[in-house]
């Protein structure tokens, strides 16, 4: 359940841990320099990441400002750390259990597929820092019925919010 990076690895690429539903705990030392974004895809069991690029909470990894993987365990709202910028490609994909979400006026992007497939997202405040919407950012968000977009945003990428039916302010 619970899982240290060896020392020596410097890159975690691919689904290296797809599909690792006992997966809890993820421990990643100084030496990893490099995360891709489906290293820990399918293991919707983690509910904490600690060492390098762990966010405060434990909850999420930021590279360079961008929140990369989100540990979807048992959390049904989360706020994102102040000081992210962007939230990275996927990030959130999958995350069956996430109601809502907050972002910190840091935020400037979502990338693309961010939100993917995040069914339980009901409502939708995008604030006015965030200029960028990613192809795909909340596709597939099936009852997501009520977004609210500052102004701010500049670019919607293509599907950004596919099949959404409900009230966008």
């Amino acid at each position: 359940t619970e899982y240290t990076i060896p020392d020596s690895v410097t890159t975690l690429k691919g689904n290296i841990f797809d599909g690792c539903t006992t997966l809890q705990s993820v421990t990643i030392p100084d030496s990893v320099t490099t995360i891709d974004r489906n290293t820990f895809a399918n293991c919707p069991n983690i509910n904490t990441f600690s060492g390098k690029y762990a966010s405060i909470d434990g909850r999420s990894l930021i590279m360079d400002g961008t929140l990369i993987i989100f540990a979807p365990k048992d959390l049904s709202h989360y706020t994102i750390q102040d000081g992210v910028t962007a939230i990275g490609e996927g990030a959130f994909y999958g995350c069956s259990e996430l109601q809502s979400i907050t972002f910190p006026d840091s935020v400037t992007a979502i990338g693309n597929s961010a939100f993917e497939k995040c069914n339980a997202i009901r409502n939708l405040e995008i604030p006015s820092s965030i200029t960028t919407i990613g192809n795909r950012a909340f596709y597939e968000c099936g009852i997501l019925d009520n977004i609210t977009i500052a102004n701010g945003v500049t670019y919607v990428g293509e599907k950004a919010f596919a099949g959404f039916f409900g009230k966008l302010n």
